[in-house]
């Protein structure tokens, strides 16, 4: 992104940011042969300080930004397993999911009703009301060319050798577009404990529903699980809870988990506690949980002073996705550039220095 930023020139990325996130997916898609969605590089070029990105992927519609309140805090942490969407994995549940689109808007034409562009114009009531049925578990690539023809995605192909998954990506895509309009919504309620532990309770949703497509990874489940142990510990000592969730983030297969916890140093303790428990299961002890705070806006943001650029924060051209060579462990604290597409919440951060807890 940095080169064809440096391209684009601060005048049109300030006016135009949308257009260098879609230059980028472009690069992604047709060179690096990666059959990525646009969440990523729209975070990249517009996420803001302090707020989430509502990004409406129909096919790309950017809907502002969601403020995150000062009682949340958004913290990763970082898995160790290195996350990528150019794999085979990530691959078939796309294909898999085009292909239940195109088996749903037949259905659709059948019974006489509009054919939704996308999954997620499909309601979950109509889903479980029949709609879901015409999505079979899996499907040969070559029995869905043979009845239906090609699929609708212009960056993946059906393979007529191999067997998808269908039912599942297609499911994902419906009940995930509900639960991040719910998200977003109670993001800007009022304050409240059932505020915080239903934004949990989506994001441990969204996880399940990511692993069940087969985008999870051990690292990622791990820390999901180790975070789940903590409110455990908690509710049987009856003390508040202060984590309420945690979920994969990005395209999956590794990466970071994205923790919810209540605002203020008890959570970023408890999340520590996380981080430092997967780090001693998988690399044994003697390290410690580093915590980077900080974060920049994206390059097509609001410009950083020169005292931001010399201390919290790096300059805008050199904010980047959260590296994935990250140890197992590391965690980030801060609410993030990120974005809200079907339930992600992606963390970006800046080169800031870190600071070791006490």
């Amino acid at each position: 992104m940095s080169a064809l930023a440096a391209a684009f020139g601060a005048t049109r990325l300030a006016s135009d940011g949308a257009a260098l996130a879609l230059a980028c997916q472009r690069a992604e898609n047709r060179v690096v042969g990666a059959p990525c969605g646009v969440m990523d590089q729209m975070a990249s070029a517009l996420g803001r300080e302090g707020a989430l990105m509502a990004l409406l992927c129909q096919p790309c519609q950017f809907q502002g930004t969601v403020e995150v309140p000062e009682h949340v805090s958004l913290i990763g942490i970082s898995s160790g397993e290195r996350h990528s969407v150019s794999g085979s994995d990530y691959g078939a549940v796309r294909t898999g999911a085009f292909m239940g689109l195109k088996l749903v808007q037949q259905a659709c034409e059948c019974r006489g009703q509009p054919q939704p562009r996308c999954l997620a114009q499909v309601s979950p009531e109509a889903w479980d009301a029949g709609l879901g049925a015409v999505c079979p578990a899996e499907l040969s690539g070559a029995e869905f060319l043979r009845a239906h023809g090609e699929h609708l995605d212009d960056v993946t192909g059906v393979d007529p050798l191999e067997t998808y998954a269908v039912r599942m990506p297609a499911e994902h895509a419906v009940r995930e577009h509900g639960r991040v309009c719910e998200f977003a919504r109670l993001l800007a309620a009022g304050p409240s404990e059932d505020q915080l532990e239903r934004l949990g309770e989506l994001m441990l949703a969204s996880h399940a529903s990511y692993g069940a497509c087969g985008l999870g990874s051990p690292g990622t489940d791990r820390l999901v699980e180790l975070v789940r142990e903590e409110r455990r510990r908690v509710a049987r000592r009856g003390q508040r809870q202060v984590l309420h969730g945690a979920k994969i983030t990005g395209g999956g297969s590794g990466g970071t988990v994205c923790v919810l916890a209540s605002g203020g140093e008890e959570g970023v303790i408890a999340a520590g506690r996380v981080a430092d428990l997967y780090r001693m299961e998988r690399l044994g002890r003697g390290m410690e949980s580093d915590f980077g705070a900080g974060i920049g806006n994206g390059v097509g943001g609001a410009p950083l002073t020169g005292e931001e650029q010399d201390g919290a924060a790096a300059p805008p051209t050199q904010c980047s996705i959260l590296p994935e060579e990250a140890r197992p462990g590391a965690a980030f604290l801060g609410s993030s550039n990120g974005a809200l597409e079907f339930g992600v919440v992606r963390l970006r951060l800046p080169r800031a220095p870190s600071a070791r807890r006490g």
